[in-house]
């Protein structure tokens, strides 16, 4: 794995998370993985705006925004990972479609 810092000096700022190795696991095991990373990143981050995943030949992009919009709260540092668990749980199980 590495990780690129883009755009770091000015907003927006971004990660990107490239995976060289083949990820296993179902589609929703990894989209659950990479909700759950990237919320986590953006709530400890305040100038990160966005997170990319380049996986298995793929890539996908969270942005604060969006996620922000899907969680209907923002995401800050005052959050917890168990409080960002809970709220992916939430809304999965209340039938929300992934922000992916």
């Amino acid at each position: 794995m590495s990780i690129h810092m883009l755009n770091t000096d000015y907003e927006p700022s971004e990660v990107t998370l490239s995976f060289y190795e083949y990820l296993e696991g179902s589609e929703l095991e990894l989209k659950l993985n990479m909700l759950y990373n990237a919320s986590c990143m953006l709530a400890v981050a305040s100038n990160l705006q966005a997170v990319s995943f380049a996986y298995n030949k793929r890539k996908i992009c969270l942005k604060r925004t969006h996620l922000e919009e899907w969680y209907d709260c923002a995401l800050t540092n005052e959050l917890t990972e168990m409080d960002i668990m809970k709220k992916i749980e939430a809304l999965v199980v209340a039938g929300n479609e992934l922000p992916l």
